[in-house]
């Protein structure tokens, strides 16, 4: 009796290794790419957020008249003059507001060091011994002229800094120029590489995630500005110091998935609690209250109106194609 033993069918050949290795290589090649651009590719997906959301008040703009370059011209000059109103009129109080906050931190951490210092709860009051004397980084240094060439180094090397920004915010606008006139041509030139029976599939799953991230970054950041200046006024109603620029933090922050609404509400929380202990507990209701509003009122109708214009921006294109 002959016993037959079976060839696996998943046996390695001399083909699949070098496919297997070329596929390797392939993978680490993109990974070096994607870490030697990253610079490049971070510009481009700025600037194709940045189209998708102004194309749509772009095309309102046309659909009543403005030429199509026009319109997006328009736009571009508002949101410039939204930015040079901001500098011109905001920046200045949020730089002293910034500067005063920096200033005043060592206070603000002797405040809270001599609270835990002589708190009666003997837990608390244990934690004195691992606080410096002074917050650091704030001690007061004489440079000799090594050090003070050093920081003139260090200076120029952010002068350099602030152009590379300037220039890379140009070519951003730029590219998102294009991608607002330009940028459903692009994706339908891509799609030529794709087979022609995979197209139109490819197409509607690249437009639905372009009018989703768009909207649903002009929702968040709606949403952003309000919370901000709900917690400005807030602060302001208890006389909490430099409210503006704590508010503004609380705004940005809120862009965080989760931890956003906390981590915005610390700073404030810590320059209560310098000031006043009782100040503190203001500080977390408002930010309770903030909560509850953002939660039950502001995200449902914000990010429900940012849905409806999708909707709606979808229908449209179908009509016009």
């Amino acid at each position: 009796m002959e016993i037959q033993t079976s060839t696996p069918t998943n046996q390695w050949t001399f083909r699949r290794i070098i496919v297997a290795t070329l596929a390797l290589v392939a993978v680490g090649l993109g990974f070096w790419l994607l870490y030697r651009f990253y610079q490049v590719l971070f510009i481009l997906f700025v600037a194709i957020i940045l189209g998708t959301i102004i194309r749509p008040i772009a095309n309102w703009l046309n659909r009543r008249g403005f030429p199509k370059i026009g319109g997006v011209v328009a736009v571009y000059i508002l949101i410039f003059a939204l930015v040079t109103g901001f500098l011109l009129l905001l920046f200045p109080l949020v730089y002293d507001q910034g500067s005063a906050i920096i200033n005043d931190i060592p206070d603000y951490y002797q405040s809270i060091r001599t609270w835990v210092q002589h708190s009666p709860n003997q837990l608390i009051s244990g934690f004195n011994s691992y606080l410096p004397d002074k917050f650091p980084g704030f001690e007061k240094v004489i440079q000799s002229d090594t050090e003070m060439l050093a920081s003139t180094e260090l200076a120029l090397s952010y002068v350099s800094s602030i152009f590379k920004g300037f220039f890379l915010i140009l070519v951003t606008l730029l590219l998102s120029f294009h991608w607002t006139l330009h940028g459903p041509q692009s994706i339908e030139s891509l799609l030529l590489l794709f087979p022609k029976n995979q197209r139109e599939n490819h197409s509607v799953m690249i437009t639905a995630i372009e009018s989703k991230m768009g909207y649903y970054i002009a929702g968040q950041g709606v949403l952003c500005l309000v919370v901000g200046l709900l917690a400005m006024i807030g602060y302001l109603s208890i006389g909490l110091p430099n409210a503006f620029v704590l508010g503004l933090v609380a705004g940005i922050l809120e862009a965080v998935p989760i931890i956003g609404p906390t981590l915005g509400a610390i700073p404030a929380g810590l320059i209560a609690f310098s000031v006043s202990p009782s100040l503190l507990i203001w500080v977390i209701i408002i930010t309770v209250i903030i909560q509850v509003l953002e939660n039950n009122l502001l995200v449902p109708r914000i990010m429900s109106k940012a849905r409806s214009e999708e909707h709606t921006s979808e229908l449209q294109s179908r009509q016009v194609n």
